[in-house]
């Protein structure tokens, strides 16, 4: 009878299910950038439930503790300090805009937590402000300099920036006179707004005008974007236009400024093109992943990798995901995006 006891109680602890395997994840359920945060939300969760269907992390349940940062940085500051402190996770994979991700940076330096942010790129060249950050989102200076073989061929020389608030524009700004400064243009004009959205950006429209420049390049988003090609059309003004992700690309995607509105623009194709995860995606919800979904679903997947391979903690979780070859030495995934022209309405390849 004792010995039966203790067969009964070793098979149940060997039937019993492990402990899951527990991330942490930063993102904006609400805010400006909620529409990010949604998506990036969503990728997560379809690769968590393609791994646990597969068994797991070596027989482990993966699990993913969902926090709002509610587009705040102090928020986004409680929220992963009590994602650090209260659950113990070793990676968090967040951060839907700038304001967001540079808090929490020196937080899980400190607590030395992998951070992997799938919506902002890298805002400062050359540098990396943690060993602990990696981004599965392109650098903005990449992305920039996508649009180098067009400012050459169309000898687009004298350009003016329209850009929002913080270090995200900022960015785009800094790579652009990088760019003319190899390209033999300059920049004559830079229209800073005060905040991330919502600018008035009336008076700046008109003295663009005034300057007839080459092309404008918009670091803004979405709303600014609609107002000031709006203000654009009301001037009959139509100058070439260039835009990173967000913003314009994604105001013309929605329908917010038509196609048919747009004389000659150059973008940057911030969808998908793995037709494999978008198939995925569609048949769960229905419809297209948007904007940030595939870099948060790769996030998770490379995190669920470095588990597979016998990381335990934040340090072994980092020096896979370094050794891995996803990401160069600035934690910045080693992907370009794809460039197309939207010229009297028809969209087209670069």
């Amino acid at each position: 009878m004792k010995y039966a006891l203790l067969l009964l109680v070793f098979l149940v602890a060997c039937t019993t299910p492990q402990d899951s395997i527990k991330v942490g994840s930063v993102l904006s359920s609400t805010g400006y950038a909620s529409l990010y945060g949604e998506n990036s939300q969503k990728g997560i969760q379809l690769a968590v439930e393609e791994i646990n269907a597969q068994g797991g992390i070596n027989g482990r349940p993966l699990e993913v503790i969902f926090e709002d940062d509610a587009t705040n940085g102090k928020t986004a500051v409680t929220a992963a300090t009590k994602l650090i402190e209260q659950d113990k996770v070793s990676v968090i994979i967040g951060g839907s805009w700038d304001l967001s991700v540079e808090p929490i940076v020196p937080i899980a330096d400190q607590a030395k937590v992998v951070f992997i942010t799938p919506s902002t790129g890298n805002t400062e060249h050359e540098k990396r402000s943690s060993p602990y950050l990696f981004r599965t989102w392109s650098s903005i200076e990449s992305k920039v300099y996508q649009f180098k073989p067009v400012f050459e061929k169309h000898n687009f020389k004298r350009v003016v920036i329209f850009r929002n608030g913080g270090t995200w524009a900022l960015a785009h700004k800094t790579a652009l006179v990088r760019l003319l400064n190899e390209t033999g243009g300059e920049l004559v004009a830079d229209f800073e707004g005060v905040q991330v959205d919502g600018n008035d950006f009336a008076t700046q429209i008109v003295q663009a005008k005034e300057l007839a420049p080459d092309a404008v390049f918009f670091a803004v988003n979405n709303g600014d974007a609609v107002s000031v090609m709006k203000k654009f059309r009301e001037l009959d003004f139509s100058p070439v236009v260039f835009s990173t992700d967000g913003g314009m690309e994604d105001a013309i995607r929605r329908g917010q400024i038509p196609s048919a509105d747009v004389r000659e623009a150059y973008l940057i194709d911030s969808l998908s093109d793995d037709a494999d995860f978008v198939q995925k995606f569609e048949k769960k919800h229905g419809k297209q992943p948007g904007i940030t979904a595939d870099a948060a679903y790769l996030a998770m997947k490379l995190v669920a990798d470095a588990y597979r391979s016998g990381a335990t903690d934040g340090e072994s979780v980092r020096a896979y995901l370094e050794n891995s070859g996803a990401f160069d030495s600035y934690g910045d995934i080693k992907t370009k995006d794809g460039v197309y022209s939207v010229i009297n309405g028809e969209r087209e390849p670069v």
